[in-house]
């Protein structure tokens, strides 16, 4: 197993390495997403919010929140059940789309909100 591993990462990397060349943006977001890091400049995309004795439930803060990541980050997903629109989950604006089947007529596969089965 190990053999047939090392032989299928070693094309792996080939093939991305002629990736990279040919789609450097996107190649450096794999590599970021593979590290586990965000892009450089995400946090400057981040709301602030005066104290407000009503105070603002975390659930609808942490939906406005999720925009401004989306926006700054272009591998930010969302999603949930069936329970997005009272949790605030889902990336509002409709470039950000969902993530379905085609044939569905629902979205695509480029879409970023992804629904979970219950």
């Amino acid at each position: 197993m190990a053999a047939n591993g090392g032989a299928a990462r070693k094309e792996w990397e080939a093939m991305f390495a002629k990736y990279k060349e040919a789609y450097p943006d996107l190649a450096s977001q794999i590599e970021l997403m593979n590290a586990r890091k965000m892009p450089s400049d995400w946090e400057a995309a981040l709301p602030s919010y005066p104290a407000d004795p009503k105070g603002m439930a975390t659930r609808i803060s942490n939906g406005k929140i999720m925009q401004s990541v989306a926006e700054a980050c272009p591998y930010f997903l969302g999603g949930s059940a069936d329970l997005a629109p009272s949790t605030k989950t889902r990336l509002e604006d409709a470039k950000f789309g969902d993530f379905m089947p085609p044939s569905t007529g629902w979205g695509d596969w480029s879409g970023r909100n992804f629904h979970f089965g219950i």
